[in-house]
């Protein structure tokens, strides 16, 4: 009976120490990558790399169904650039931002989006959380 009154406080201040994982953004993130990816091209997002975290939390929300490139046998160099690929990162991570840019960097029109997510829980505030998008739109 006393943890179902403290139950509700609990919760709050979990909510509000902010999320342990990216799998608590990854719902957002995958909702922001393919509204930000559809803009640029008409063709599905096939690859998602960047943080291995973040990667495989977004490919279980995307409805593209793309595959995620950390940790798997890489694609060839062809098909990643007529197919393209999204790489995130946590913002303060200079470690996978710079990888990622580098791999962006090699590949033709890409683009940088800052994300910062935030949420709410009964009216609480929780702790905002930067990501760095990275699209990489497929060649022609």
């Amino acid at each position: 009976l006393i943890m179902l009154i403290a139950a509700p406080a609990i919760a709050i201040q979990v909510h509000r120490a902010g999320p342990q994982s990216a799998a608590a953004h990854a719902r957002f993130l995958a909702m922001q990558i393919e509204s930000s990816w559809h803009e640029a091209t008409a063709q599905p997002l096939r690859f998602v790399g960047g943080d291995a975290e973040i990667a495989y939390g977004v490919i279980a929300y995307a409805g593209d169904r793309p595959r995620a490139l950390p940790d798997m046998a890489p694609p060839s160099d062809l098909e990643l650039a007529q197919s393209g690929m999204a790489l995130v990162c946590f913002a303060e991570d200079t470690g996978c931002r710079s990888a990622a840019a580098q791999r962006a960097a090699s590949m033709a029109g890409s683009r940088t989006i800052e994300a910062e997510i935030l949420h709410n829980y009964l009216r609480w505030p929780g702790t905002p959380r930067r990501y760095t998008i990275m699209l990489v739109p497929p060649r022609p």
